[in-house]
């Protein structure tokens, strides 16, 4: 009888499957540092599985226009892994440089198969069997590092399917379309939104944004660091010292969002006001996007481009009020009686964050099921 093992097709009468020490699941940052702590520690008989035909998680996946970080570069890094960032805010391409940069260091690409979907893992008495679309694996102990933000969620909308343009969810953007002079609708207003309508919106014909509720928006203090800084963040005290005070900086916003609410109305929500009036002078868009409830309820947003953006002649906000009732092969029909006629509609509707974490069943002691406890 012949069965798959990892990436060889073997008898199984004459090979037993390796047991290893730590099977990883995914090759994202997740994967990246806890393999890089295994292989710190001397635990090197690990191996990384990716669903996908490369390596390097969400910024390797990710490619549509605008997609930048919105935590602070110098925070947003493994520590032990310092990188000569060329500004604040790192965009995309220079975060799969990184990516790139700490995969190779550490040798990984090599311990790593890729186009490898885990189907599901299975207590076996003494290790864990992964079950894979490539083959079988075993593990004294796995590690799930596939992410929160791996599975793409499109609402289930009436008429979806009927459409005959070009549709595409955020994680899937399609590189090779040009948008340019497009009619384009965008569903959903949250953080990859926010990027992609500022990035978009002077190349498109029309912009329809469909909103379901407003974030709050803050000010994004990015800049481009000079030589001379770049210079000092090679300096491994300073590098220390400025992560330990932008993470302490976002660290103290827990002392409002625990203890005080009228502090974040008094110093966030104020900034975040603030930031509406300074950016919104038309009152019908501003109405639309404020929101009504406290700062903190809902992901807070980072923006300098996305309110100009939202006022151009070519952009139309719809709310709540003027939501999505259908699709049509042609577009949207609101809750007004309105037709959108589109040429592009983008979902920008988020991952499942809940159930999609753990996308494959695992099963323990006595068949019990994960799931189930």
């Amino acid at each position: 009888m012949t069965r798959v093992i990892g990436w060889r097709f073997v008898r199984e009468e004459f090979v037993s499957m390796h047991v290893h020490t730590v099977v990883i699941i995914g090759s994202g940052f997740g994967g990246q540092c806890a393999a890089k702590a295994l292989l710190d520690r001397g635990i090197d008989d690990l191996v990384i599985l990716e669903r996908r035909s490369f390596l390097g998680g969400t910024w390797k996946q990710n490619r549509y226009p605008g997609a930048a970080v919105d935590v602070q570069s110098p925070l947003y890094s493994i520590a032990s892994e310092p990188f000569e960032w060329t500004r604040m805010f790192a965009e995309r391409e220079e975060l799969e440089r990184y990516t790139q940069y700490v995969l190779e260091s550490n040798g990984l690409p090599q311990r790593t198969h890729a186009n490898t979907d885990v189907q599901k893992i299975e207590w076996a008495g003494d290790h864990w069997t992964i079950a894979t679309s490539r083959g079988d694996y075993a593990a004294k102990f796995v590690v799930n590092a596939s992410g929160p933000l791996s599975t793409p969620v499109v609402p289930p909308f009436p008429g979806r399917e009927k459409f005959q343009g070009k549709q595409f969810h955020t994680n899937d953007w399609d590189i090779e379309y040009d948008h340019a002079g497009k009619r384009v609708a965008i569903v959903g207003s949250g953080a990859s939104a926010a990027q992609i309508i500022p990035a978009i919106q002077p190349d498109v014909e029309h912009l329809h944004v469909f909103q379901r509720t407003p974030h709050w928006v803050m000010p994004r203090h990015d800049r481009e660091f000079t030589p001379l800084q770049r210079k000092l963040l090679r300096m491994e005290p300073i590098r220390r010292l400025v992560r330990a005070g932008i993470y302490w900086s976002l660290e103290t916003r827990i002392l409002g969002f625990k203890y005080s609410r009228r502090m974040l109305k008094a110093v966030a929500q104020r900034t975040a006001l603030q930031h509406i009036e300074s950016q919104v002078p038309a009152s019908e868009l501003r109405a639309k996007v404020t929101p009504d409830y406290v700062i903190g309820c809902k992901r807070v947003l980072l923006s300098n481009t996305l309110y100009p953006a939202l006022g151009q002649s070519n952009v139309t906000l719809h709310d709540k009020n003027d939501g999505i009732a259908e699709i049509t092969d042609t577009g949207i029909l609101t809750t007004t009686g309105e037709h959108v006629d589109v040429d592009l509609l983008v979902w920008s509707t988020g991952y499942d964050a809940t159930d999609g974490v753990i996308s494959y069943p695992v099963i323990g002691r006595d068949g019990r099921a994960l799931a189930d406890v």
